[in-house]
C-alpha cells in the first residue's frame, strides 16, 4: 500500500488522502495510528504569510507552520430500523482500481494563501503503511484570519499644555508566540497633513484606570507618542486622528482605517479621512479611528472650572441650595470681572455677590439680566451665586448643576475650526470642568439646561475636588431624575453617585463616561433598573464600582470596573463581578440585552466572574462570516465570528 496523492478541501481543515488499499470494515477505526498526542505520523507544513520583529518594527516574512492529522472523519450514521442506528465508519470511499480516498481532520485550518504544502507521513500511520513525503494540493478558500484588536481606551480626551499622545489596544490572533498575541502594532496619529508614528512590539501593564476590578492592570500594546515629532511638520492643535495596525505572526494585517487594503504588507494604504471626525470615533465597529482632542499650549481649550460647594453662606437673605464659585483656574483666585453678565435670573432667586452683599430679586418681576461681579475689598477676585440664582429652562430657580452649566455656557466661547472640522457653534463646553468640592448633595440637577451648549471636541467634566483626600468617598450625589444636559459628551468622576429614584440620573447624555465612581441604590431603589444615562449605547465604565442596583452596564468600553449586574459590552477588561451578584455574566452585542446589534471584534478578557453561579458568563452575540459562504463553513447556520472570551477567572 502506498499513498498516491494529497489534497486540502475548500473547508481548510479536511486532508484528503488517496492511498492503495481497502476500506475498513464498518465500525473499525483500529487501522488508525495516527498519535497526535504523542509522535504525530501525519504531518502537513506549509509555508503562510506573516510577520516577525525586526528591529523594533513588523517585517513581512513567510512563516512554516505543522498541522497534525488528528483522526479521520466518520460517515453520517444511518437509521438502519427502528431504534437501530448503523455503526460509526471511518470516512472512506472506494475509487476502483484498488484505491481508497481517506478524510482526515487537521489540527488547524490551511489557507489559501499557504504554499509550498507537504505532507510526511510516518510508517504504520496506517495498518501496513510504509513512511512517505508527498507534495498536497492546497483546495482551501479560507482566508488567513486577522488580528481581533479594540482600542482599550476611552476616545475624544482633551490633552492640554502636552504633546504626549498615550495609545492601548488589547489584541488577540489566532497564531499567538509564547504569551505574544501577535508581532505587534503600529500606531499613527495624524492632522490631516502631518503624521506621527509610534510601535508597539510587546504587552504591557497599562498604568491607566488603576486596578479596580480585579486588582490587575490591563495588558495592553501601548504606545507614547510626542506629537513635535511628526512629519513634515508637528501636529498641529485640533482633533487629532490616531489608527493602528496590528500585525499578526501568521495571517494578514488588521486596521482602524478601512481603507488600508495592504492587509500583507507593514505600509499602509489608506486615506486617513478627517471627515465627520466629530463622531467617526465614537462608532462601534472595531476598524474606527481613535480621536483626541490635542491641545498641546491649552491656547485652542482653554479650561474654565465652576466650583459648586455646600450650602456654607450664612449671610442674610435665601439661598436654596447650593453656591457656586466660578474661576478660570483651579485655585478660584482670578478676577471673573463681568464674564456671567446677562445671566436671566427669575423672580424670587437669590444673587449673592464674591463680597457677601444680596440682591433679593423681586418675587413678582423677573429681571432680564444682572451684572455679576467681585465686590468689597476681603474677597474681590472671587464671584460666587447661589445655586438657585440663574435662570433654569422651565422658569423656576435652577439647582446647581443647571446653574454650572449655565455659568459655563454663557462665556459665549467658540471653539475654532482646526484640522478639517468646522467651528462650534457659540456656547461651546468642551474641556470645561464643574468641580465639586466634599459634602452631600440632594442631586446635581433635576432641571434641563439651557439649550445651546455644544461638546463636540472634548467631553465637558463633572468631577469631585482633587484636592480632596478622597473624593470618589467625600462627594455623594444622591441624584434623582436628571434634567436634559444638552451635552454630547460628558464625563463623571471622582465622586459617589447615589441613584435616588427610579428615574434616568444623568438624561439625554449622547455619549456618557464614569471613571472612578461608586454608583449604588438609595435605601427602596437597590432594584432600579433604569440605565445611568439615557442614552446608554454609547456608555464608558473604568475604575468605578457599580453596586445595589439593577441596572447593568451597555455600551463600549467596560474596564477595571467590579459591578454586581450584567455587562452588555463590546470590550470587557479586568473587571470583577461582586458577591451577591445576579443575573447573566456579560452580554455580547447582538444578544437580546444589547442595543448595539451584531459587532465584530467582541473582547472579553481578564476578568473575575467566580459570583456568576446561576447563569450565562456569557451569552454570545453571533454574526454572519461575511468572508466565507455556509458551504465553505459547512454549514447553512449563522455563525460566531470574531469573539474572544480570554483569560478570565470562573466557577460553577
Amino acid at each position: 500500500m502506498a499513498i498516491i496523492s494529497a489534497s486540502i478541501e475548500a473547508n481548510g481543515w479536511v486532508l484528503l488522502v488517496t492511498l492503495t488499499g481497502g476500506p475498513s470494515a464498518a465500525g473499525d477505526f483500529s487501522q488508525y495510528l495516527l498519535d497526535p498526542n504523542g509522535t504525530p505520523r501525519l504531518v502537513v507544513t506549509t509555508t503562510a504569510p506573516g510577520f516577525a520583529l525586526s528591529g523594533g518594527v513588523a517585517i513581512a516574512v513567510s512563516a512554516t507552520r505543522s498541522l497534525i492529522a488528528t483522526k479521520p472523519l466518520r460517515l453520517p450514521v444511518q437509521a438502519t430500523a427502528a431504534g437501530a442506528r448503523s455503526a460509526k465508519t471511518p470516512d472512506e470511499a472506494s475509487l476502483g482500481g484498488g484505491q481508497i480516498r481517506i478524510r482526515i481532520a487537521l489540527s488547524q485550518h490551511v489557507y489559501a494563501t499557504d504554499t509550498g504544502l507537504t505532507l510526511t507521513a510516518l510508517a504504520g500511520w496506517r495498518t501496513g503503511e510504509a513512511a512517505a513525503t508527498i507534495a498536497v494540493t492546497n483546495n482551501s478558500t479560507i482566508a488567513a484570519p486577522s488580528p481581533i484588536v479594540r482600542w482599550a481606551d476611552v476616545p475624544y480626551q482633551h490633552i492640554s499644555n502636552s504633546r504626549a499622545i498615550d495609545l492601548e489596544v488589547v489584541a488577540f490572533s489566532h497564531h499567538p508566540k509564547g504569551f505574544a498575541p501577535i508581532a505587534g502594532v503600529k500606531f499613527t496619529a495624524t492632522d490631516g497633513i502631518n503624521t506621527a508614528t509610534g510601535w508597539a512590539t510587546s504587552l504591557t501593564s497599562s498604568p491607566k484606570y488603576g486596578a479596580g476590578g480585579t486588582g490587575v492592570p490591563a495588558r495592553v500594546y501601548r504606545v507614547t507618542i510626542d506629537g513635535g515629532t511628526a512629519t513634515p511638520a508637528a501636529l498641529t492643535e485640533g482633533l487629532i486622528r490616531c489608527d493602528f495596525k496590528a500585525f499578526p505572526w501568521i495571517g494578514t494585517a488588521r486596521a482602524s482605517d478601512t481603507t488600508d487594503t495592504a492587509f500583507a504588507a507593514v505600509a499602509s494604504t489608506g486615506t486617513l479621512s478627517m471627515a465627520s471626525l466629530t463622531t467617526a470615533g465614537m462608532a462601534p465597529a472595531a476598524q474606527t479611528p481613535f480621536v483626541i482632542a490635542y491641545d498641546p499650549n491649552g491656547t485652542w481649550l482653554p479650561v474654565l472650572y465652576v466650583y459648586v460647594q455646600p450650602n456654607t453662606w450664612v449671610g442674610t437673605g435665601s439661598i436654596a441650595s447650593n453656591v457656586l464659585t466660578v474661576a478660570t483656574t483651579t485655585s478660584g483666585a482670578v478676577a471673573i470681572g463681568t464674564k456671567i453678565s446677562g445671566v436671566g435670573v427669575t423672580a424670587g432667586c437669590t444673587v449673592i455677590s464674591g463680597s457677601g452683599s444680596t440682591w433679593a430679586v423681586s418675587t413678582t418681576a423677573a429681571v432680564a439680566t444682572i451684572a455679576l461681579q467681585g465686590g468689597g475689598t476681603s474677597n474681590n477676585n472671587i464671584v460666587t451665586v447661589s445655586a438657585n440664582a440663574l435662570t433654569a429652562a422651565n422658569g423656576t430657580c435652577a439647582d446647581a448643576y443647571t446653574t454650572a452649566r449655565n455659568a459655563l455656557k454663557i462665556q459665549n466661547r467658540i471653539v475654532a475650526a482646526r484640522n478639517g472640522q468646522v467651528a462650534s457653534a457659540i456656547g461651546a463646553t468642551d474641556g470645561m470642568v464643574i468641580r465639586v468640592k466634599a459634602g452631600s448633595y440632594a442631586g446635581l440637577g433635576a432641571t434641563a439646561v439651557a439649550s445651546g451648549i455644544t461638546t463636540n471636541y472634548t467631553w465637558e467634566i463633572v468631577e469631585g475636588d482633587p484636592a480632596d483626600a478622597n473624593p470618589r468617598v467625600n462627594v455623594v450625589v444622591a441624584q434623582g431624575a436628571g434634567g436634559s444636559t444638552r451635552s454630547t459628551r460628558c464625563q463623571f468622576r471622582n465622586m459617589t453617585v447615589v441613584g435616588a429614584t427610579a428615574a434616568v440620573p444623568f438624561n439625554a447624555t449622547t455619549y456618557g463616561w464614569l471613571d472612578n465612581v461608586e454608583v449604588r441604590g438609595a435605601v427602596g431603589f437597590e432594584s432600579n433598573t433604569v440605565q445611568i444615562f439615557g442614552n446608554a449605547t454609547n456608555a464608558f465604565w473604568t475604575n468605578l464600582r457599580f453596586w445595589k442596583l439593577g441596572s447593568y452596564f451597555s455600551g463600549q468600553l467596560c474596564r477595571n470596573a467590579e459591578v454586581v449586574s450584567g455587562i452588555a459590552g463590546i470590550t470587557v477588561l479586568n473587571c470583577a463581578r461582586l458577591p451577591g451578584s445576579s443575573g447573566g455574566g456579560t452580554a455580547a452585542p447582538g444578544s437580546t440585552v444589547d442595543p448595539l446589534g451584531a459587532t465584530q471584534d467582541i473582547i472579553i478578557a481578564g476578568n473575575d466572574f467566580r459570583y456568576v453561579k446561576s447563569a450565562p458568563v456569557w451569552a454570545i452575540g453571533f454574526t454572519v462570516n461575511a468572508n466565507a459562504g455556509a458551504t465553505a463553513l459547512g454549514t447553512t447556520y449563522s455563525v460566531f465570528n470574531r469573539q474572544v472570551f480570554a483569560n478570565n477567572v470562573c466557577e460553577s
